[in-house]
């Protein structure tokens, strides 16, 4: 094979390797659109547990990664395998003081909750020290109501 051969096939493959790059991010702008934060349920049910929860804030839509971090020591694959069990997730509701300490996880629940896999989420919650409270639909229709079960989780 003679050096302009070979200096060709190593110019066209820089060149596919370029495209394919460019194609998989690049400078391109991903294809992305806006989507409501919340269902109209759960801006209803948010509006009411703000009063209910006054003075605490109200934080929506929290993703469980500003939550949840892995123990200390853990190897890489570890680590990694932990993080993966909570890093898309996110929970409906979550109230702070005004220092941004978390005084409680607030879960608006609807039928077509699983709950083998609420309660698995609820356990690694608790075992960051997180208090969770799973409020059904019915529960939620008046501000006395959610105020006396906010006032009962936090004890």
């Amino acid at each position: 094979m003679s050096d302009t051969s070979t200096l060709l096939i190593i110019l066209l493959v820089l060149i596919f390797l370029a495209s394919l790059f460019r194609g998989l991010g690049g400078n391109r702008v991903p294809q992305v659109r806006a989507k409501p934060m919340m269902t109209r349920n759960e801006i209803a049910f948010w509006q009411l547990l703000r009063r209910a929860a006054a003075p605490l804030l109200v934080c929506p839509q929290v993703g469980m990664n500003a939550l949840l971090t892995t123990e200390h020591g853990m190897d890489g694959k570890a680590r990694q395998a932990t993080r993966n069990r909570f890093m898309s997730k996110i929970v409906d509701f979550v109230l702070i003081e005004n220092d941004g300490t978390v005084r409680l996880i607030v879960e608006l629940d609807d039928p077509t909750h699983d709950a083998a896999r609420d309660k698995k989420r609820d356990l690694m919650t608790a075992r960051a020290g997180y208090t969770t409270l799973r409020i059904r639909r019915p529960d939620s229709q008046n501000v006395a109501e959610i105020k006396r079960l906010v006032a009962d989780a936090l004890g």
